[in-house]
């Protein structure tokens, strides 16, 4: 089976999947309860219209989408083109993110070409407001379920996971360690593992797949309280070392100079 084939044999599971619909959890407020809600799309997640390459040097994984875009707004969300035409005009401080982060450190214009893949580690949406609970069930059965799998399909170069959910949810599809085998213990805070060394290595439990793996912050506003962009950009200079995107993505004009905040 050739790799379209097989990514589309991971999407067909995605939009069947049933496994959490009945996982729910309490609202913020604690008024209702936040469940999970399905989209039959030609992606494993809306993030994936952004960047969908099935051959990625690099495969971003963030922690999950929020809720669905109306009924109305899908067809924005499931076309590439329509998808980045909206990102630089709208409000969405992720995405805004990581263009800046990529044209800042690998001095690539992400707007415009798609040479990665991004997912959310829940590939699935909530259903309330965007900044819902989360339930770590989601992460553990999407990851154990369908991560280890896209990721044998991409092969990327190296993963880089957005947040503590983003990360421990990988550990689900394989084991997390330093370059010299040493597992890594997950049970500290995001800060002192993405400070604790250059890289890491995601394995496979079937040990078939070792990928190149770089746990960061989540680069939306409310995660640049707990680590301001400088030192996100640190911590994305150390990928550029063992990533080279500038002769695979051509450079465009319209994206603004270096950040300086």
């Amino acid at each position: 089976m050739d790799k379209q084939n097989q990514y589309q044999s991971i999407v067909d599971d995605v939009n069947n999947c049933k496994q959490c619909d009945s996982l729910m959890t309490k609202s913020r407020d604690k008024s209702s309860q936040i469940m999970l809600e399905h989209a039959c799309t030609q992606h494993v997640n809306l993030w994936s219209y952004w960047q969908g390459c099935l051959s990625p040097e690099i495969l971003v994984i963030g922690q999950d989408w929020g809720r669905l875009p109306k009924p109305d707004q899908m067809h924005v969300f499931t076309n590439c083109e329509s998808y980045r035409a909206q990102i630089v005009p709208g409000n969405n401080p992720t995405d805004i993110g990581l263009l800046n982060l990529f044209k800042d450190v690998f001095n690539v214009d992400i707007l415009h070409d798609q040479k990665l893949f991004f997912t959310n580690s829940v590939f699935c949406y909530k259903s309330g407001n965007l900044n819902e609970n989360v339930r770590k069930a989601w992460f553990n059965n999407c990851n154990s379920l369908f991560m280890g799998r896209l990721t044998a399909v991409l092969e990327p170069k190296c993963i880089v996971t957005l947040g503590k959910h983003a990360l421990d949810g990988l550990a689900c599809c394989g084991d997390i360690k330093y370059v010299d085998n040493n597992a890594v213990d997950l049970k500290r805070g995001l800060k002192s593992i993405v400070e604790d060394a250059e890289q890491m290595w995601w394995c496979s439990t079937d040990g078939k797949s070792r990928v190149m793996l770089f746990p960061a912050f989540h680069p939306g506003s409310y995660s640049r309280l707990n680590r301001p962009y400088a030192e996100q950009l640190k911590d994305w200079e150390r990928i550029e070392k063992h990533v080279k995107l500038t002769h695979n993505l051509r450079v465009k004009v319209s994206l603004r100079k270096k950040s300086s905040y």
